[in-house]
């Protein structure tokens, strides 16, 4: 192998190295806890959930589709965190919430969350309080469009600009 060959080669080696140093630098900032579905991409969870967290202050940013039996976006654990979601897609469940979480959602909305048979959003709080921000479509066909839970120390938040739409009710708040 001729030299010159030789010397190109461990120039490209040398540029790999540096792009997968680059790489792992970025993925190392970037939080372990946030999904991001863009519009080309379905998320469906066909025997439960589309996308679940089991602990808060998760990150979803939303502008494809995210599909769940159970839920479209389920979160548990501990209420003393704030989960943010920005949805600009669809989230859809067809046998409870669209979106459940346990603790406190700061959600902005111009797309659409369909439940067929829940709440488009339910938000139990804890201490903290939700926001929500809708300029797009929140169905909760069988219960409310937003069922959020406030305590003596927290309060939620609704502004909306869109439609909401729900069986029992659009907004219900739970103290």
């Amino acid at each position: 192998v001729p030299d010159s060959r030789k010397a190109q080669v461990r120039a490209d080696i040398k540029d790999l190295e540096a792009k997968i140093r680059k790489a792992k630098s970025d993925l190392a900032s970037v939080r372990d806890k946030t999904v991001t579905v863009r519009t080309h991409y379905v998320v469906s969870g066909d025997t439960e959930n589309g996308v679940e967290f089991n602990d808060s202050d998760n990150t979803i940013f939303n502008g494809g589709t995210i599909l769940g039996r159970s839920h479209g976006i389920f979160i548990s654990g501990n209420s003393d965190g704030v989960n943010t979601i920005v949805n600009t897609g669809f989230i859809s469940a067809t046998n409870t919430d669209a979106i459940r979480a346990t603790s406190a959602v700061n959600l902005t909305n111009s797309g659409t969350i369909d439940s067929t048979f829940g709440d488009g959003v339910d938000a139990q709080a804890g201490d903290r309080g939700s926001t929500i921000v809708n300029n797009g479509f929140i169905f909760g066909r069988d219960e409310n469009a937003l069922d959020l839970s406030i305590s003596e120390t927290s309060g939620d938040t609704v502004i909306n600009n869109g439609f909401l739409q729900g069986g029992a009710g659009a907004v219900n708040l739970n103290g």
